[in-house]
């Protein structure tokens, strides 16, 4: 496997592994071995570019991604799959990160901005990732707090982040 054909945008080591996952304008996010630095998988499937990478830490190897499809792709490693698409924002997802609360496996928050000006938190409760897949529908993104709007369950603006 060859590197990116275009350029890269965003990158996230996965883990205490040699793993690194780089995102990019190419549409892909591809997956390193850092003392081979060899490309050993290749994400795809996306209609815009990536613009950025992150992992779930609590449920390796899973990648989060997004792109200027406004929404935020979990990726199955190993089986080189998309497994769910969190939808919500109204323009490009520029950041993400994630949180497990150390003393309970079983909850996982999934923190995105966008260039929308909105920070959006996605909740979960889950004991295993298998969890989290959607529905056959794909509409079900297993959110604690799920509205008629299927909207994220809080949303913060630019004010409640600045004093």
């Amino acid at each position: 496997m060859s590197g990116h054909s275009d350029w890269i945008t965003s990158a996230t080591t996965l883990g205490k592994s040699e793993m690194l996952a780089t995102g990019s304008t190419d549409k892909t996010i591809r997956i390193w071995n850092c003392g081979s630095r060899q490309c050993v998988h290749v994400l795809s499937g996306t209609t815009s570019w990536i613009s950025c990478v992150a992992m779930v830490r609590a449920f390796a190897p899973i990648v989060l991604s997004g792109s200027g499809e406004r929404n935020v792709r979990l990726w199955d490693v190993d089986t080189e799959s998309c497994i769910s698409a969190l939808d919500g924002h109204d323009h490009t997802v520029s950041g993400l990160a994630t949180h497990t609360n150390p003393e309970n496996d079983e909850s996982l928050e999934i923190f995105t901005s966008s260039w929308d000006g909105f920070l959006r938190v996605y909740k979960f409760d889950v004991s295993n990732i298998a969890q989290i897949k959607p529905s056959a529908t794909g509409r079900d993104h297993r959110k604690i707090d799920d509205s008629k709007e299927a909207k994220p369950s809080s949303i913060w603006d630019e004010d409640d982040l600045l004093e």
